[in-house]
């Protein structure tokens, strides 16, 4: 399942508990990149807030399946930036880019 709301907003450590807890057994989040990091700062000095975002996704444990990481249609084309930003994430093989640029 996707939840599209941690883009929008942040959650207290509470919430991702009662994610967890209010699902069965074998289920998996999707959870979505906060717009101020992909959306605001466009990649830029985001490694604080993707540790920070990480951590908050790490208390699903089990159910905690992938991110993703949705790409500004206006951020500029910058293939370092990106990498440098996946890499930022504590584990970057459970990260999924969506581009979202006309080109």
């Amino acid at each position: 399942m996707g939840v599209n709301a941690t883009f929008y907003r942040a959650f207290n450590d509470q919430t991702y508990e009662n994610w967890k807890e209010r699902t069965s057994r074998g289920f998996g989040y999707v959870l979505k990149t906060p717009k101020q990091i992909t959306h605001r700062k466009f990649l830029v000095d985001v490694d604080d807030d993707i540790k920070t975002y990480y951590r908050s996704c790490a208390l699903l444990q089990e159910k905690f399946g992938l991110i993703l990481l949705q790409i500004a249609p206006n951020m500029p084309y910058d293939l370092d930036r990106l990498k440098k930003s996946l890499m930022a994430f504590p584990d970057p093989y459970r990260v999924a880019v969506e581009f979202r640029h006309p080109e």
